[in-house]
């Protein structure tokens, strides 16, 4: 007999208008970039990330992109200039185009061990997209059973799969989720 309890969040899918804020780095340090990025996710950002491009007379650059809600804007463009430097920021306001997104924390059991593991859910019309793990918890496991963090990843999305059979409607999954991944942890055993 096994007590199991669920806890989770649903979050409704649709479109949200957001906005991509851009600036070209050309004399800035790599440490003062990542604090930049530290500091844009702490202020909102969704999203940053850095790519390495050639500017004005063929000079390395670092072009920032950080995509974020348009009522946060104006902080993160503020961020980008103090912490930059930069003399402008360009705006982009776009519409993005979300999944039906589930959270909620499962008991998975792992070398003897049972711990909690957030999974994202996303959907959309009510077909599965994608099942994904949180890596923090991932990266707890792999610390804690001293084992790669990929062969705990593959563990726990079997699990997830197992699981998806088990609640499956008669007749299996009917072609709407990924077929399942083999066991590496046993894959030894089983050849």
């Amino acid at each position: 007999d096994l007590l199991r309890v669920v806890e989770g969040e649903t979050l409704p899918g649709g479109e949200d208008r957001m906005v991509m804020l851009e600036t070209n780095l050309d004399d800035v340090s790599g440490e003062a970039i990542g604090y930049a990025v530290e500091r844009l996710f702490a202020e909102g950002a969704v999203d940053v990330f850095v790519t390495p491009a050639f500017g004005k007379k063929n000079r390395p650059v670092s072009v920032v992109s950080v995509m974020a809600a348009a009522a946060v804007e104006d902080r993160l463009v503020r961020v980008l200039m103090e912490e930059t430097g930069t003399l402008g920021v360009r705006v982009h306001e776009f519409r993005k185009v979300v999944a039906d997104r589930h959270r909620e924390e499962l008991l998975v059991s792992l070398g003897g061990r049972e711990y909690p593991i957030r999974v994202k859910t996303s959907t959309v019309n009510g077909s599965l997209i994608a099942e994904k793990p949180e890596y923090e918890d991932l990266a707890a496991i792999a610390r804690d059973q001293a084992l790669p963090l990929r062969f705990v990843n593959d563990e726990v999305r079997l699990y997830l799969s197992r699981r998806r059979e088990r609640t499956a409607p008669e007749g299996g999954a009917g072609g709407e989720y990924p077929p399942d991944r083999r066991n590496v942890l046993n894959a030894a055993r089983d050849e």
